[in-house]
């Protein structure tokens, strides 16, 4: 089925950010640009073929990877960062992901460990969010039951 004429791109598409990582802050990765690309790109084309079969969304095949300075970052409306409790935001990368966020962007987080790595993502966040906090959602909202039932003790897996 195709979509309507005018509107043959409107698809979701898997878009994994590009962002520096700094090894200072500790942990058994590597610095630099590394971080971002953990699991690139089986891991995003997996998950598009997924949504394709269990959702009913249109899924672009080819996920895209952008730096948050880039102008085509407001083309996505999701935007997904791996490991980001070492993340150093550039100051050309604030106004960007603040103007980002405050449109309407969603942005999905995923493989931080400890609480060192939390407070890290809470300082960049707030360097562009500046006096907003951070709610953690309980186990019985809808986001955790609104397609598969997500009701483990502990979400988070551990890496193989």
């Amino acid at each position: 089925m195709e979509n309507e004429r005018g509107f043959e791109k409107d698809v979701f598409t898997f878009t994994r950010i590009i962002f520096r990582s700094n090894f200072a802050l500790g942990g058994r990765f590597r610095g630099g640009w590394s971080s971002w690309v953990n699991d690139h790109p089986d891991s995003d084309l997996n998950l598009s073929w997924r949504l394709q079969l269990l959702a009913s969304l249109k899924v672009d095949p080819d996920t895209r990877v952008v730096k948050l300075s880039a102008e085509e970052l407001f083309d996505f409306p999701f935007i997904y960062m791996v490991k980001p409790g070492r993340m150093e935001l550039r100051d050309a990368e604030i106004a960007p992901l603040r103007k980002y966020l405050l449109n309407g962007g969603a942005l999905l987080t995923d493989d931080t460990w400890g609480e060192s790595e939390w407070q890290n993502i809470v300082h960049e966040m707030q360097r562009g969010l500046p006096g907003r906090t951070w709610t953690v959602l309980p186990r019985e909202h809808g986001v955790f039951h609104c397609v598969f039932r997500l009701d483990k003790d502990k979400l988070q897996m551990p890496p193989l």
